[in-house]
């Protein structure tokens, strides 16, 4: 799920923001390539920029899911060990 939330935000404010994607198929664009060369596709910051909101994106949406895990564990952990 938070995969297809981060591209659902990655297709609402990154792509046509960051760059423009003639051939855009919406929350698809979350996949690399952004960008094909000789179709009119035109970068509007450096194209490292680009790159690094997508892996900060993808780690967001990878590491949240982890943390919530970790601390739901966590939590039932000091549960049981209240009931001792």
């Amino acid at each position: 799920m938070s995969l297809l939330l981060a591209a659902v935000i990655w297709a609402n404010r990154v792509s046509g923001v960051l760059y423009l994607c003639t051939d855009s198929v919406g929350i698809f664009d979350f996949i690399p390539p952004f960008m094909h060369p000789g179709v009119g596709d035109v970068h509007y910051v450096p194209a490292w920029r680009v790159y690094v909101t997508w892996y900060a994106l993808l780690a967001g949406a990878l590491l949240l899911p982890a943390l919530i895990i970790w601390f739901l564990r966590w939590l039932c952990g000091k549960e049981e060990q209240r009931e001792d």
